[in-house]
């Protein structure tokens, strides 16, 4: 852990792709016992530190499944240490019961790089434990018909977009690159009020990054197919607004 960003153009990684040894569905729940802050690094005498987010911590964690079955504290070195405080949940990477392909390891045993015992990813919020209601939305594209799924298929899709819908609000980077919309229909007594905070420190969308959403209505009546010689008789301004 360094809190060192890189970027990686679009040709790069399709020229030289990686593959992942952990997935997100791999990751466990953890609770925070201890956590102390760490000398930010410094890179030719700046500080290091890639966003409000970032900051190493050296913590002592416990996975959520064994409180009441036993004592094992795991430690661990954590970028997120202005986020995660003592008691909270976090989703991260068990490494101490995965088992991994010989052939992934290798690049890392080369480079004289021991994996941790534990990976935090991200802070666990309680009110996203379920499915919840927002005052902004998503639109997709139309005219996509989708293979019917099955029950199970159909509760791992939304699951998988519930956790989408969290990370765009979590991330102001996604969020510019994705139109996100008012939803009249959830607005809040609260959100009209101008109050944007809620009960815990999950993070939101503030009211002025949503896009009013737009409703095209139109009739019969609204549409007129004109012959040649109908519009060669009409201004040309009229025909605009037909």
């Amino acid at each position: 852990m360094c809190v060192v960003s890189a970027e990686i153009d679009n040709e790069k990684f399709w020229k030289y792709p990686f593959k992942a040894i952990r997935s997100i569905k791999a990751m466990t729940e953890f609770t925070i016992l201890d956590t102390s802050p760490m000398a930010i690094p410094t890179g030719g005498g700046h500080p290091i530190r890639t966003s409000r987010k970032t900051r190493l911590a050296d913590m002592e964690v416990v996975r959520n499944a064994d409180f009441g079955v036993n004592d094992t504290r795991l430690q661990t070195i954590c970028h997120l240490g202005t986020l995660l405080h003592v008691g909270d949940s976090a989703l991260g990477y068990d490494l101490t019961s995965a088992v991994f392909n010989d052939n992934d390891l290798e690049p890392l045993q080369q480079a004289g790089i021991t994996l941790p015992d534990v990976i935090l990813v991200k802070k666990q919020y309680p009110r996203r434990l379920q499915k919840r209601t927002r005052n902004w939305k998503l639109k997709k594209m139309e005219g996509v018909e989708q293979a019917p799924l099955r029950p199970q298929e159909l509760a791992q899709q939304e699951e998988d977009y519930e956790q989408f819908l969290n990370d765009v609000e979590e991330d102001q980077l996604l969020r510019e690159q994705i139109n996100v919309y008012k939803d009249d229909t959830t607005i809040t007594k609260k959100e009209m009020d101008g109050m944007e905070v809620e009960e815990d420190d999950a993070p939101i969308i503030p009211l002025h990054e949503l896009l009013d959403d737009l409703h095209m209505e139109t009739t019969a009546n609204d549409s007129q197919v004109l012959t040649a010689d109908q519009a060669n008789q009409i201004p040309a301004w009229e025909l605009e607004e037909l």
